[in-house]
């Protein structure tokens, strides 16, 4: 892989990416039609943990929410978030089912990440494509 990266296959069927700048964590048995819109942000942040757990504890009185101090994900009415903490990053992934909008869902999502991270100032969610 290229730029040092390494890979690990779960039992279960989830592989884990990792490389220097992104991480990808596919539950293969889970993946969705991969033609709906979706993009990831990588922010940087050393409580992405925190703010992941916070999130979904938030999130999970309304909607189905399944998280650890490692991952979580948000059944949100307008498609799945999942959510990936590592010690320096978060990993946030919209994916839009059926008719919504995306820039919607980003710009809910990072505001509710940064009312957690009010002490730390705004954080930065630069959002790409997930293709």
């Amino acid at each position: 892989m290229v730029g040092g990266g390494s890979s690990t296959f779960h039992a279960r069927g989830q592989v884990d990416f990792f490389d220097e700048r992104y991480i990808f964590d596919i539950a293969i048995d889970d993946l969705k039609d991969l033609s709906m819109p979706a993009s990831r942000a990588i922010v940087s942040t050393a409580s992405a943990s925190r703010y992941l757990q916070q999130l979904c504890k938030h999130w999970g009185h309304k909607f189905e929410a399944t998280f650890d101090s490692r991952q979580g994900r948000v059944a949100l009415p307008f498609g799945p978030l999942e959510l990936v903490a590592t010690d320096d990053a978060l990993s946030v992934t919209c994916r839009l089912e059926g008719d919504g909008d995306l820039d919607r869902m980003q710009m809910v999502v990072a505001d509710h990440i940064n009312r957690f991270a009010f002490r730390e100032g705004e954080l930065t969610f630069d959002w790409k494509p997930v293709t």
